[in-house]
């Protein structure tokens, strides 16, 4: 595959008496980053408070600090580098800038506890009666510890710059080589060349809303504003997460395509369908195969709720119906849902079903046949599909093993809890009476129930 620089983005958070490493921290990072640019192909990104600009200059009560949350949130990594001070409280704050870019950096990592922290703590002479900021940092130092994060003490600048050197080195080769996860999606997306250039190697081929469908689409200057046609938030989502795979591949050499809109070369590129029961390309592609054990068939009509229909190892095939509605209506019913979207709406437990497959496929070009493969991502719902994405990036050890067999296709069952996937899991052996029970209604109670209880 093509390769590609991977960038990693860094923060440190550090107040004005440390200056000196703060500025050696950036050195040393300029220095790897001319290491591994050519070896690795990845370069570090560092980001201080003084590379931070408002985000308004002309308004005279924005906060430099509101940025600096931003850029947390957006960092791969931190470095915290304290010595006496804990930083200076601007004027109508309680905290200091540096405290609260700690705080929030802590916070990340309670939600993920995998995010790499280096910290590093100048040595402080015994000092008996500390003032409030040496206390501080002090204090820090042990809420790291009760954290379970490790930290360094180091005596000079230079010290600090040995250290860092040697931390950046293991925590990037940690980050861009991760050999597992790598070598798993490496055999996932498996993709066959058509020899053409001018031709992607792969389409992502997405189910758009209809026009029709969206109310401010009756302005006949709709498309005037729009960058691309809209796609429903779980979509986006797999899609995000399959370009995150491509990234770590270094592989560059794909387009996206709306479903109403396919290219007359597609049938040279390896495909990729999102959302089969809304993807008519997906739809007339499946109609053509009889080898695979899913399919969706044709919605008769608007009552009937949306099916696959499953091929089970003892050759039975069986209906399977989203629970989601069902889920969605027992804990909205007493939720405002009247008006603009707000945020109780997300605080709910809910199910899909949907299929993740991965095929071979036979392309010709000038006579010639082109192995290529298919990929469908295929929930009954949107949720569905994101699942498959979500199965791909975190049971990526399952995957590996699924597409070193050949073609791949499981069935899958995603929770989603509070605004998130919780998990995905692999049902495809599981029995008629397991998806049956899945809608029995006094199952669904008893599961909200004891995800309202668990809080």
């Amino acid at each position: 595959m093509p390769t590609a620089y991977q960038s990693y983005r860094t923060f440190v958070a550090s107040p004005s008496d440390v200056a000196a490493e703060r500025q050696l921290a950036e050195e040393t990072i300029a220095n790897i980053n001319r290491s591994f640019r050519d070896t690795l192909r990845v370069t570090i990104d560092v980001r201080k408070w003084e590379h931070v600009p408002p985000i308004a200059t002309l308004l005279p009560a924005e906060r430099l600090q509101d940025r600096l949350l931003q850029e947390v949130d957006q960092a791969h990594f931190f470095i915290l580098v304290l010595y006496k001070r804990y930083g200076q409280t601007e004027p109508g704050h309680t905290l200091s800038n540096t405290e609260r870019e700690i705080n929030a950096i802590l916070k990340r990592h309670e939600k993920n506890p995998r995010l790499q922290i280096l910290a590093y703590f100048r040595e402080l002479p015994d000092n008996p009666d500390p003032g409030e900021q040496e206390a501080e940092v002090r204090a820090l130092r042990q809420r790291l510890q009760d954290m379970g994060l490790p930290y360094r003490q180091y005596r000079s600048p230079e010290e600090f710059r040995g250290l860092l050197t040697h931390d950046l080195y293991e925590l990037v080769l940690k980050l861009q080589l991760s050999p597992f996860k790598h070598r798993a999606l490496s055999a996932f997306w498996d993709f066959g060349d058509s020899g053409r250039p001018q031709v992607p190697r792969v389409g992502i081929l997405y189910p758009p809303f209809q026009r029709q469908s969206l109310k401010e689409a009756r302005d006949k200057d709709f498309w005037l504003r729009r960058l691309t046609a809209p796609l429903a938030f779980e979509d986006y989502k797999a899609i995000q997460k399959i370009e995150k795979h491509f990234q770590i591949l270094g592989f560059r050499d794909y387009r996206l395509y709306p479903s109403t809109s396919t290219p007359p070369d597609l049938d040279l590129m390896n495909r990729i369908f999102l959302c089969i029961p809304r993807n008519r390309p997906a739809l007339a592609e499946l109609a053509k195969r009889d080898d695979l054990p899913f399919s969706f068939p044709a919605e008769t009509s608007k009552r009937r709720p949306r099916q696959l229909l499953w091929r089970m190892s003892s050759g039975k095939t069986i209906p399977i119906i989203s629970p989601m509605d069902r889920y969605l209506r027992q804990q909205r019913r007493k939720m405002d849902i009247s008006g603009e979207w707000h945020g109780q709406l997300v605080r709910v437990l809910t199910k899909d079903f949907g299929v993740l497959a991965r095929v071979r496929r036979k392309g010709y070009f000038d006579d010639q046949e082109i192995p290529l493969r298919d990929f469908f991502l295929a929930g009954l719902r949107g949720l569905g599909t994101w699942g498959g994405a979500w199965f791909i990036d975190r049971e990526y050890k399952q995957v590996q093993k699924l597409a070193e067999a050949g073609d791949v296709v499981v069935l899958l069952e995603t929770t989603f809890e509070n605004g998130r996937i919780a998990r995905v899991r692999d049902v495809s052996n599981e029995s008629p009476e397991y998806f049956a029970n899945e809608l029995r209604p006094d199952v669904i109670r008893k599961r909200i129930k004891d995800f309202v209880a668990a809080g």
